[in-house]
C-alpha cells in the first residue's frame, strides 16, 4: 500500500480527532503568527486536512496548501468552502514534487519531516521555496530521542505498510538538517523531551 493510500484510509478519522496537545499546539500557533504579515504568501506542506492552514488564514495575503493523501485535501477543501476562507489553495503534491522556486515569504512543514523519505533533502528543498529573509516553521516528532522500544518499534511497522514510515530521527539531526540547508534557527520550543521539537527558522537575507 502506498503512503498516499495510508493516508486516505485515515483521512475521515483524523479530521475528526481533536489535538492530542492543545495548549502546545496553541502555543507554536502563536510562535508563528508572531512572524506573519498581511502581504505575505505562505507554503504549508503535508496540511492534512487543512486545520492549521485556516488558522493562518486572515494572517497572511495567500496560502498554496499541499498534501499526499487526495482525501485529506478533499476534507481540507470542504472545510475551506464551510469557513468562506477563500485565499488558501489545497491541492495533492508531495514535498518531492516542489519546484525550486524561492516565491514564498514562510513554509510550514507541522508532523511531516519525520515522514518523508529523505529529510536532509527535504529540508534543503523547503529552504529553495523560500525568498531571502523568508521563515520555515516545523513540527517534529523525534523518536530517535525517546527511551524504550518506541524508536525501533515504529520504523518496523512502517516497513509492513500498514502505517506510514518514520524516520527515528533527533533534535541534533533536525539542526544539522537546518544548517546543511543554510537556514538559521530562531526559536525552538519543545513541552518535554518526548514530544515534538517545534523550529522558528530564517533564511539569509
Amino acid at each position: 500500500m502506498s503512503q498516499a493510500a495510508i493516508w486516505n484510509r485515515f483521512a475521515k478519522g483524523y479530521a475528526r480527532r481533536p489535538v492530542a496537545d492543545p495548549e502546545s499546539y496553541e502555543r507554536k500557533l502563536a510562535m508563528t503568527a508572531a512572524r506573519l504579515t498581511p502581504t505575505m504568501r505562505l507554503l504549508e506542506v503535508g496540511c492534512g486536512t487543512g486545520t492549521t492552514a485556516l488558522k493562518h488564514s486572515g494572517r497572511v495575503a495567500h496560502i498554496d496548501a499541499t498534501d499526499l493523501s487526495p482525501k485529506m485535501i478533499e476534507i481540507a477543501r470542504e472545510k475551506a468552502t464551510l469557513a468562506g476562507v477563500t485565499n488558501v489553495d489545497f491541492r495533492v503534491g508531495a514535498v518531492d514534487d516542489l519546484p525550486s522556486t524561492g516565491t514564498y515569504d514562510a513554509v510550514l512543514a507541522m508532523s511531516i519531516l519525520h515522514l518523508v523519505p529523505d529529510p536532509p533533502a527535504a529540508v534543503a528543498r523547503l529552504a529553495d521555496q523560500l525568498t531571502p529573509g523568508g521563515f520555515l516553521f516545523s513540527s517534529t516528532v523525534c523518536i530517535g530521542d525517546m527511551a524504550g522500544f518506541l524508536p525501533r518499534l515504529l520504523p518496523l511497522i512502517g516497513a509492513t505498510r500498514l502505517l506510514p514510515k518514520v524516520s527515528p530521527l533527533k533534535k541534533t539531526d533536525l539542526v544539522r538538517f537546518h544548517e546543511a540547508a543554510g537556514l538559521t534557527i530562531l526559536d525552538e520550543f519543545r513541552p518535554a523531551p518526548d514530544k515534538a521539537v517545534f523550529f522558528v527558522a530564517q533564511k539569509p537575507g
